[in-house]
């Protein structure tokens, strides 16, 4: 999936994404309320500007058949196409702005509310666990050349235990900060303390991008007494 989706949205609108990049960025609007608002109010203000465009247009084209004067009408279509690259220009900018305002709003719930990219932070990720690259460091590999899409099936096909994959698969979505599809995946439990300690980790800061609060506090407060101090910091953060 691209770096940003935001500026993706009129690609989308105008469905020139590439089928993998269309699935990667529905995925990414189901864990982004902010970016699915931005969807709907760019198409909805794309499609008030072009219709009135189009009602200008139309009535300055019956106004120039009433006069039925030829020497106008040559001077007037130039003003009308003018008048027309105008205002969709202005559209364009307008929807530019509203983007942009829609990107950087803070959360109206709290004005100091940390951005998950200040949360997470990137594993070790298996590119190259041995001489030469086994299939999970393939599959790693094109998830982080943004292909979202092949990665998954990758994953999915791969000769590991259940919990393992859905771990990898999590962290995926993790990384491109698709909250629904991290959570779906995300194991529920791991005997191994260092995986279970990543298990909680994603669990938390995606469950308070979703700005599930009261949840992120039950977790955080039943988190083992062992947890990794480095996770510790990044929670205490969050009760700021």
């Amino acid at each position: 999936m691209m770096s940003d989706p935001f500026e993706h949205i009129e690609d989308y609108i105008n469905g020139s994404l590439s089928p993998s990049d269309r699935v990667a960025f529905e995925e990414a609007m189901k864990g982004d309320a902010a970016l699915s608002m931005a969807v709907t109010e760019y198409d909805n203000i794309r499609l008030i500007a072009l219709s009135e465009i189009d009602a200008e247009v139309d009535a300055a084209f019956e106004k120039a058949n009433d006069k039925k004067e030829a020497k106008i009408k040559p001077a007037f279509n130039r003003y009308l196409i003018a008048a027309g690259l105008i205002g969709t220009l202005v559209a364009i900018l307008g929807l530019i702005y509203y983007i942009f305002a829609i990107k950087n709003q803070p959360s109206n719930t709290n004005q100091n509310k940390l951005l998950y990219a200040d949360l997470y932070v990137a594993p070790s990720w298996p590119i190259n666990r041995g001489a030469t690259q086994d299939s999970l460091s393939d599959a790693i590999n094109v998830a982080l050349g943004g292909n979202m899409t092949s990665a998954i099936l990758m994953l999915k096909k791969l000769n590991l235990p259940l919990t393992e994959k859905n771990m990898w698969i999590s962290e995926v979505f993790a990384k491109n900060g698709q909250a629904d599809s991290t959570l779906f995946y995300l194991p529920d439990f791991s005997s191994e303390f260092v995986t279970r300690d990543r298990i909680n980790y994603l669990r938390i800061i995606t469950l308070y991008k979703l700005e599930k609060i009261t949840e992120v506090s039950k977790h955080i407060r039943a988190l083992p007494k062992d947890t990794d101090s480095s996770y510790i910091k990044i929670y205490d953060q969050m009760k700021k």
